[in-house]
């Protein structure tokens, strides 16, 4: 994909010259920095740093903030010396931040007819053809003791400019993947590997590589994806032509939820099938609360976890039982390989007047390109069998593979596990629904054993996935009869196949719909909007079936079959300011049918309060939910920077609820805020009419203020309280959510402090650990057969999932945040930072609040919590001879197991003393103590460690060039199991370390290294546990480093890494590293 595209690129830019980006930048040093340098946005890795001729080492002699241009060396120059930083930037403008589209606010008001009008073309001239180019590439193997050996390699271009006259060309190419998936936590993400190619001129666009293709044109629903493959559209005398051809990252898929009250999330998303398993692909979501759309990131309103698909709103929007969710959203494919089709065309004739189009789409499973599972002709014909019955495509999770291959034996059709290599049938279990189940997992046993029919939560069975095929096609008509008003008509078709397989059932993949549409807007007095849609039983829609709020709207469940709906929208403005609309709707369904009424009035004027009415009626024989009726009113007065409101809201169908509201809106130039408060009566209908069933008032108040640069900050709080009615059974309940941030700068540079807090109310579900045995040393965990317990190990024979179990239960989560820095002269600082988390279900909420500590970590309320403290005190920072202290604390705790309720504390304390000696000698004396004590409410201290450690390094730098060290270290300490291996007692150990090394540079071309590390851990006793074992093994451990730096030229540089390690009782590791890395 990458060699076509640059080929695309030298095509088009034949004509055209390059222009290379580099610079130098010399800078007189004063103390470590950070140094701004000349240029932003820096291309990685393609910086060197020269002092005083010597070749500096990146992340060991100095850092770099590729994306601000600053650089901070790590060690002060004794005196003002030249520094000189070589570098390739992007030569094009970045901005600080990128949408993949921009949200805009809802606004009501009357629909836009476009005006369509031939405009003269201007001509302009265009500036010489550029393209400039830039970035690296990078190609390494590696090799070592029970590795494959692995090639690996990373390009990045990015390319900006004209390719040839009216040609402009963007261009991002990278192929540095990354396993880690995007945190949805912010506004914008961040894509480390990706393909962007755009080719836009006069007549023409292109897109390469990852693109979103979004088709709005079809009235059954917009269609958006995100793709890898390529996209192309043509434009020329009213003829506009698109084609797109590419692999799907996802398939579509909409939820619609109801809130929960003091829920804040995590809501979970799921597939079309209900499956929860799903990774929702990253940026592809739109969340919608009460049909407003929301915006993603802490700051905002919501975060999303894309590898588990859940949702959790923040403090800024309040959920309740009334909440409607509505979140579109594509989820990764792991079935088959999925491809897409598409292709539009439309024109436009008669001045403009007419416009026709078509549209086709394309989606499809390849069923011979299985993902996740192998389709072998058994399960192939299990699947041309089944048909479109989901229930159907089931096939044995057991697999017959070899005496001693396998992990269980197969007695009286019932699976029973002996251990890895002990067994000779592989099998699979699939978790199901409570009570439908036959195994559940052993945890003593580290496997599954079967329970009994209907008593476990597993079987050995494999779901199979069907491969689905869908295909869409619509033709399109509007014509503008007179100015202002236009008429409309659409044809859509589809053929949807749920099981590729089979042929079984295949005669009701076809459907059909239409829509015609009439809009009439009379010189701005008044309008008329008619519409009237039909779709059949078999019609598959391609994205979301229906608008955000539309089965609200019709007071109708949602539609699944065959559906009919008309509606007709009168609006008039006998003056400026005043716009009354009348609506009315019908919908029928083959279970009966739905009317809706409508009418709004608003008016607004410059000197007087605005007021607006709403009211809608919806009633339907399709369900239970009968006749529904809203009211709606609200008033705002403007008052200088002050905007009072009132409001009342009524619904009246199978309940009835009324909410009044005052609110008050505050406008200066340094800060913005809104307060409101809200009183809701609910009633029920019995015998005797209506009956108060309970009562909410909430509370509300959100500030932003920024006095000046010193001074920031942010305050959203919300305060609900719901109480019912004696006579009615329900939980009362009262929470809050709060957001505070605050940035106080009071002496530039020499004072600073932050302050965060985070309240919100969540749910959350226990866990159990499930540890599967695979084969030895590609696990990371390890299991004691002493005590049956498991432990970390690197080049273990087991691999932990953590499952879901049990009822959600409400939970408050509160977290925050404090840091203070202070400068008060330049020979001392201290940075401070406090972190206190919690996650609790006790009821008394207003102690965990306002940091009531002997309520945190209680083992019976308390699911999770962490209180740490860091601290950094420095002396002389900028001196020759300097001394710090660092002090780290943290206590953790983590109830969320079933099993156990565990508590980790640990604390480290450490002096670091730096000294030049001379102009070429330099040293280091570091002494600190640290120590660690994991206990459980169910077994007591289970693990203890003591440490108090001394270390020295003395740096010799001769002629430039050379640069000898020395390190050594002694370290002694105590560790004991208390519960498991009691008998044993604190065991002492010790540890002493010795390390030369020593660097060679090259001057301007690089540098070489090597070093050894030789230590020699020591213990009282003879006996360890085994987990200890893993981590303090006694010995001697050697390990041998070398590597070397060495630029070719200005592009050019290769990298050579090699270590080998020796530690008791084992075979030595080697491991090598070659690379080749050149920059253009």
């Amino acid at each position: 994909m990458l060699a076509s595209v640059l080929l695309i690129i030298l095509a088009c830019s034949s004509t055209g010259s390059v222009e290379l980006s580099r610079a130098s930048d010399t800078l007189l040093t004063k103390g470590p920095g950070p140094y701004q340098l000349g240029k932003r946005f820096i291309i990685e890795d393609s910086d060197s740093v020269l002092l005083e001729d010597v070749l500096l080492t990146r992340d060991e002699d100095y850092r770099i903030n590729y994306r601000l241009g600053l650089l901070t060396l790590k060690r002060s120059p004794s005196e003002s010396v030249a520094l000189v930083v070589s570098y390739r930037f992007f030569p094009f403008q970045i901005g600080e931040q990128y949408y993949r589209h921009k949200i805009q606010a809802n606004v009501e008001g009357e629909k836009a007819i476009m005006k369509k009008e031939p405009v003269e073309r201007k001509e302009t001239s265009s500036a010489p053809s550029t393209l400039i180019i830039g970035g690296s590439k990078s190609l390494g193997i590696s090799v070592g003791s029970g590795k494959d050996i692995e090639l690996e390699q990373a390009l990045r271009v990015n390319i900006s400019g004209m390719a040839a006259e009216g040609v402009e060309v963007r261009a991002i190419l990278s192929d540095q993947s990354t396993p880690i998936q995007p945190e949805g936590t912010t506004e914008e993400l961040e894509e480390l590997d990706q393909v962007v190619l755009e080719i836009k001129g006069k007549n023409l666009g292109a897109s390469f590589g990852d693109y979103d293709l979004e088709m709005r044109d079809s009235r059954f629903g917009e269609i958006a994806r995100k793709l890898e493959g390529g996209m192309g559209e043509v434009r020329f005398s009213g003829v506009s032509l698109m084609a797109a051809a590419a692999r799907n990252r996802g398939s579509f898929g909409f939820n619609r939820l109801w809130g929960i009250d003091a829920k804040q999330g995590p809501y979970q998303l799921t597939s079309e099938d209900g499956r929860t398993d799903i990774v929702i692909v990253a940026g592809s979501e739109k969340v919608y609360v009460d049909g407003e759309i929301k915006k993603r990131g802490q700051n905002n309103d919501y975060v999303i976890d894309y590898s588990t698909a859940q949702v959790t709103f923040t403090s800024r929007v309040l959920i309740t039982s009334l909440s409607r969710i509505l979140v579109d959203f594509e989820y990764a494919v792991l079935d088959y390989r999925r491809s897409l089709y598409a292709a539009s065309a439309s024109y436009s004739s008669l001045a403009g007047k007419l416009l026709i189009g078509g549209s086709y789409l394309y989606e499809g499973d390849d069923k011979d390109s299985p993902v996740s599972l192998s389709i072998t002709p058994e399960r192939k014909e299990l699947l041309q069998n089944a048909g479109d019955d989901t229930s159907l495509a089931w096939a044995p999770g057991g697999v017959w593979v070899g005496d001693s291959l396998g992990s269980y034996i197969l007695t009286d059709s019932v699976y029973e596990y002996k251990g890895y290599g002990k067994g000779d049938y592989s099998v699979l279990f699939t978790r199901v629904p409570e009570g439908e189940g036959d195994y559940e997992y052993n945890y003593a046993l580290g496997g599954y054993e079967y329970v009994g029919l209907g008593n476990g939560d597993y079987v050995a069975k494999v779901r199979l996935p069907l491969p689905q095929r869908d295909e869409f096609y619509s033709f399109r008509a509007d014509y503008e009869i007179a100015e202002g008003v236009a008429a409309g008509f659409e044809y859509a078709g589809n053929r949807r196949d749920e099981n590729s397989f089979s042929s079984i059932a295949d005669d009701d993949n076809i459907g059909s719909a239409y829509d015609f549409s009439f809009d009439g807007n009379f010189r701005e007095k008044l309008f008329i909007r008619s519409k009237y849609r039909v779709w059949g039983d078999r019609f598959s829609f391609p994205g979301r079936r229906t608008e955000v709020q539309y089965e609200d709207n019709w007071n109708v469940g949602e539609s699944e079959g065959e559906e009919s709906a008309g509606e007709l929208e009168v609006g008039v403005s006998p003056f400026n300011g005043m716009r009354m609309t009348a609506s009315f709707g019908r919908l029928e369904r083959p279970g009966g049918e739905a009317n809706k009424t409508g009418l709004d009035v608003s008016f607004n004027h410059i000197s007087l309060p605005s007021i607006s009415y709403a009211y809608s009626r919806a009633e339907n024989d399709l369900d239970t939910t009968g006749t529904r009726i809203r009211h709606g009113l609200t008033a705002t007065q403007r008052l200088g920077r002050f905007s009072p409101r009132l409001s009342f809201f009524k619904e009246e169908g199978e309940t009835r609820l009324r909410e009044g509201t005052a609110g008050l809106s505050l406008g200066l130039d340094w800060m913005t805020g809104d307060v409101s408060y809200s009183h809701r009566l609910d009633d029920v209908l019995d015998e005797g009419g209506w009956t108060r069933e309970g009562t909410i008032r909430t509370a509300r108040a959100s500030f932003r203020a920024s006095r000046t640069k010193r001074v920031s900050g942010s305050l959203d709080f919300v305060h609900r309280d719901k109480r019912y009615e004696h006579d009615f059974p329900g939980e009362s309940s009262n929470y809050d959510l709060a957001s505070l941030r605050l940035k106080v700068k009071p002496i530039e540079k020499r004072m600073s402090v932050e302050a965060r807090y985070e309240l919100t109310q969540t749910q959350s579900r226990a866990r159990r650990e499930v540890f599967h045995e695979v084969e030895e040393g590609t696990g990371d965990y390890s299991k004691d057969p002493s005590t049956g317990e498991y432990y970390p190990d690197p080049e273990g024979n087991y691999r932990r999932e953590i499952v879901a179990t049990g009822d959600y239960r409400p939970v408050a989560d509160i977290s925050s945040s404090f840091r203070v820095y202070l400068l008060p002269v330049d020979v001392l600082s201290f940075d401070g930072f406090i972190t206190i988390e919690e996650k609790t279900v006790q009821e008394n909420r207003f102690s965990i609040y306002t940091f009531d500590f002997k309520n945190f970590h209680n083992d019976s309320t308390t699911l999770s919590g962490t209180f740490s403290f860091q601290g950094d005190i420095d002396l002389f920072p900028y001196s020759n001879r300097s001394l710090s202290m660092k002090l780290r604390y943290g206590d953790y705790e983590d109830n969320r197991l079933e099993t156990v309720h565990q508590e980790r504390e640990r604390f480290q304390l450490s002096l670091l003393g730096k000294s030049k000696l001379s102009r070429a000698l330099s040293g280091e004396v570091e002494v600190g103590t640290r120590s660690e004590e994991t206990r459980s409410t169910e077994r007591g201290s289970e693990r203890r460690e003591s440490w108090k450690n001394v270390r020295s390094t003395l740096t010799w730098r001769l002629n430039n060039r050379f640069e000898p060290s020395i390190s050594a270290g002694y370290e002694m300490g105590e560790v004991s199991e208390p519960y498991h291996y009691g008998s044993l007692g604190a065991v002492a150990m010790t540890s002493r370390e010795i390390s030369p090394r020593i660097r060679y540079y090259l001057t301007r071309r690089g540098r070489a290294e090597l070093s050894v590390t030789v230590t020699d851990r020591r213990s009282e006793s003879d006996v360890l546990p085994p987990d200890i074992q893993a981590i303090y093994a006694p010995g001697l451990t050697t390990t041998v480093r070398s590597s070397t730096e060495y630029r070719v030229n200005e592009w050019l540089t290769s990298f050579l890494n090699y270590s080998v390690r020796k530690e008791p009782d084992d075979k030595p590791k080697h491991t090598f590293r070659a690379e080749m890395r050149a920059s253009f």
